[in-house]
C-alpha cells in the first residue's frame, strides 16, 4: 500500500530535523574540539563526571511525563480539543518542576558522598551548580515535545539543535578566557540551558494558539500518569544506560578515561543523527494510524530503509578510519579511543536496520513494554560493563553499549512482529545493504594508501558516499515513493537536484 501523504509528512519534518541536528553536531563538534584544547583531560574528565551524574538524575526526576505530551496531543488535536491539549501540557510542566527541584536538593544535600564515591573532590563544588539545570530542563524538554506533537519540528530545530549549542559555545568560551576553567564549562552548561528554555517558551507562545487562546478543560489524568509511570522507569533506566559507561570507568579507572570515552561516543554517536531525526515525527505518525495495519507496516518500513541508506555509509566512514577523525578533530591524547569509535559504529548501525522500533511500541500505546525493553537494556550493560572495563578499559565500555543496544533492538522488532505481524525488512532494505560492500572495499583502500589524517578525513566520505549511491543505483535500490518525495524537493528548489 503506498503512503504518499505519510512519506512526505514524514520526509519534510525529518529533513527539518535532519539539518538542525546537522548544525547541532557541527556546533557540538566544535565545542568539543575547542574546549579539549582550552583545558587538561583531567578537567574535561571531572566535568564529564559531573555531568554525568546531573544527566542520570535528570532522567528519571522529570518523571519522564513529557513523553505523555506527544501521546495524548495529537489525539486531542484531532478533536480539536484544544482546552485538553492545553491542560496536559500544563500538568506536565507543573509536575516537572516539582519533581525536578526535590532530585536537585537531594543531589546538593548527597554531593559529598558522591565526591568520595568517585574520588573526585571537586564534584563537591560543581554539583550545586550543574544542579540548576534539573528544574530548567523539565520546562525545556516539555516544551519540544509540544512542537513534536503539531509536526512543527522547525521550532525544535531553533530551540534545542541551534540555541543550546551556540549559548553553550560562545558562553563557554567567554568564561574560560576570562580565567576560568572547570567552573567555565559548568557555567556554560547552566546559562545555556536558560537561554534556549526562554527562546523556545517564547516560540510556544507565539505559535501555537490554544497556548493562550484556549480556556483549560479537564483531563483524565489518572490515564496521563498510566501511560506516563512505566515511561518514568524508563527514564530511571535510560538514565543509567546512557551514563552507565561513565560510572562504571569513572570508578574502576581514572578521570581522564572518562573524558577519552567521552569524545569516542560523541564522535560515533553522530551515527543517531538520522534515526534521531525521524524518531521525533515517527511517534505521532503511529499515533494516528494505529489500527491500520497496511499504514503502518508501509511508514514502518520506508522509516528504517531511510535510516539505513543514511547512516550506512557514515558507519563505514568511522569504521574504516576512526583515527584520522580523532586527530582531525581533537588531539592526539584521545587516539587511544579509536578502537572503541569502531565497535559503537557497529553497535549504532544494526540499531539502524531495526528502524525507530521504540517509537513505534511508544506510539500503540505499550508503554509497558518500553519499560520491560529498557530493563532488558541496562541490565545487559551493566552486566558487560562491569564483567569488561576491568580488564580492557573504556573498549570494554564500548563492547557492553553496543551488544547492549544490539539484543534489546531486536527484541523490540520480535514484539512488534508479534502484536501486528509487521517487520522492517524488505526486498530494498537488503539492496541498501548490499550496497554498502563496494564502499567498505574502496574506503579501506583508500585510507590504508594515505597516510595525512586530514586528507582521509576530507576525502574519505565523499569516496565511501559515491561509490555507495552508484552502487545502489546500479542495484536498483530506489522506489517510486523515494522518487515521489525527491520530485516535490527539486520543485521547492526549482532545479532537478535529486532528478
Amino acid at each position: 500500500m503506498s503512503d504518499d501523504s505519510g512519506a512526505e509528512v514524514m520526509a519534510k519534518q525529518g529533513s527539518i530535523t535532519f539539518l538542525g541536528n546537522i548544525g547541532n553536531k557541527i556546533l557540538g563538534f566544535v565545542f568539543l574540539a575547542i574546549v579539549t584544547r582550552l583545558v587538561s583531560p583531567s578537567t574535561f574528565g571531572v566535568y564529564s563526571l559531573g555531568l554525568s551524574i546531573i544527566l542520570f538524575v535528570k532522567g528519571f526526576s522529570n518523571l519522564n511525563l513529557h513523553r505523555s505530551v506527544d501521546y495524548f496531543v495529537p489525539q486531542y488535536l484531532s478533536g480539536s480539543e484544544y482546552g485538553k491539549a492545553k491542560s496536559t501540557v500544563l500538568f506536565v510542566i507543573v509536575i516537572g518542576l516539582l519533581s525536578t527541584t526535590v532530585a536537585a536538593v537531594l543531589v546538593v544535600a548527597g554531593r559529598r558522598v558522591l565526591a568520595e564515591i568517585f574520588s573526585e573532590p571537586l564534584l563537591i563544588d560543581i554539583l550545586p551548580l550543574l544542579c540548576l539545570v534539573l528544574p530548567i530542563s523539565a520546562v525545556f524538554s516539555s516544551v519540544n515535545v509540544l512542537f513534536n506533537s503539531i509536526k512543527q519540528l522547525k521550532y525544535t530545530v531553533y530551540t534545542q539543535k541551534l540555541a543550546l549549542p551556540i549559548s553553550k559555545l560562545v558562553i563557554t568560551v567567554c568564561f574560560i578566557y576570562s580565567g576560568f576553567s572547570l567552573f567555565g564549562l559548568v557555567g556554560g552548561y547552566v546559562f545555556s540551558f536558560v537561554v534556549a528554555t526562554v527562546i523556545g517558551s517564547v516560540l510556544a507562545l507565539r505559535n501555537v494558539d490554544w497556548v493562550l487562546g484556549t480556556d483549560r478543560r479537564s483531563v483524565a489524568r489518572k490515564d496521563i500518569l498510566s501511560y506516563s509511570l512505566p515511561l518514568a522507569f524508563v527514564g530511571v533506566i535510560y538514565a543509567t544506560v546512557g551514563q552507565i559507561d561513565y560510572f562504571v570507568i569513572g570508578y574502576f579507572t581514572v578521570a581522564e578515561s572518562v573524558g577519552r570515552y567521552r569524545v569516542a561516543f560523541a564522535l560515533s554517536g553522530n551515527l543517531l543523527i538520522f534515526i534521531s531525526s525521524l524518531t521525533p515525527i515517527f511517534k505521532p505518525m503511529i499515533v494516528e494510524k494505529k489500527h491500520d495495519i497496511a499504514v503502518l507496516r508501509s511508514r514502518y518500513q520506508l522509516a528504517t530503509r531511510w535510516i539505513v541508506i543514511a547512516t550506512l555509509p557514515a558507519a563505514i566512514t568511522l569504521a574504516v578510519a576512526p583515527k584520522a577523525y580523532i586527530l582531525t578533530l581533537f588531539t592526539r591524547e584521545y587516539t587511544t579511543a579509536s578502537t572503541v569509535v569502531i565497535v559503537l559504529s557497529v553497535g549504532y548501525l544494526i540499531n539502524a536496520l531495526a528502524g525507530p522500533e521504540g517509537m513505534f511500541i511508544e506510539g500503540l500505546g505499550h508503554s509497558k513494554l518500553t519499560l520491560l525493553n529498557t530493563i532488558f537494556l541496562i541490565t545487559t550493560n551493566s552486566i558487560l560493563d562491569i564483567l569488561l572495563v576491568p580488564r580492557i578499559g573504556i573498549v570494554g565500555a564500548g563492547i557492553g553499549t553496543a551488544g547492549a543496544y544490539t539484543v534489546t533492538v531486536l527484541l523490540g522488532v520480535g514484539e512488534i512482529y508479534y502484536l501486528k505481524g509487521i517487520h522492517p525488512f524488505s526486498k530494498n532494505l537488503f539492496k541498501a545493504l548490499i550496497a554498502g560492500v563496494p564502499a567498505v572495499t574502496i574506503g579501506t583502500v583508500f585510507s590504508y594508501h594515505i597516510s595525512n589524517s586530514q586528507i582521509i578525513a576530507i576525502v574519505l566520505p565523499v569516496i565511501i558516499l559515491t561509490s555507495y549511491l552508484l552502487s545502489l543505483v546500479l542495484l536498483k535500490g530506489f522506489t517510486n515513493e523515494d522518487r515521489n518525495v525527491t520530485n516535490k524537493i527539486d520543485a521547492k528548489l526549482g532545479y532537478p537536484l535529486f532528478a
